[in-house]
């Protein structure tokens, strides 16, 4: 379990899709390809991975103010498969959004419009999938995914994928 192949004593972790639009959405190693804001560390690396390969991890979620976030450019009116999965020992231990802009690097400034607060009351030991379809409105060409905490959860494995998942 957790390992995508292995020859000469060597196992390699699952790669994310080809197509998708996240960088490092698996937290191979570190937070790479994601923006961390918040200035108390409560956002960080974990080596605790969805599938249970080493080498790789997940985010780790523990309250703090601020949040982080990735922008990917998009096109308007196309559907994308949005996921991740999590696990929390307390429900409403994180909270994402997924933000639509009219800029492609997702400036404030430029928001448009964005989803329902994005949570779960599951709670326990286990990786939970979280998977939902947006389509980009018109006019957006930035999609921002921007997740927050109030408590410790792990996050791993998101994806924004017009034809897959992770």
């Amino acid at each position: 379990m957790g390992y995508y192949q292995c020859s000469n004593n060597t196992c390699t972790c699952r790669p994310q899709s080809v197509t998708n639009l996240l960088a490092n959405g698996g937290f191979d190693g570190d937070l790479s390809g994601w923006f961390v804001n918040d200035s108390t560390s409560a956002k960080g690396y974990s080596s605790a991975d969805a599938e249970g390969c080493m080498g790789s991890g997940s985010l780790l979620v523990n309250g703090g103010r601020g949040d982080i976030e990735q922008c990917v450019q998009v096109t308007p009116g196309k559907s994308y498969n949005f996921g991740f999965k999590y696990k929390q020992s307390t429900a409403g231990s994180f909270a994402c959004y997924v933000g639509y802009f009219a800029g492609p690097t997702c400036l404030s400034t430029d928001q448009i419009d964005s989803s329902p607060r994005i949570d779960s009351s599951t709670v326990g030991s286990s990786w939970q999938t979280y998977t939902l379809v947006v389509t980009v409105p018109d006019g957006a060409v930035g999609l921002q995914v921007l997740c927050g905490s109030a408590g410790m959860a792990n996050m791993d494995e998101f994806y924004v994928n017009p034809s897959g998942g992770f």
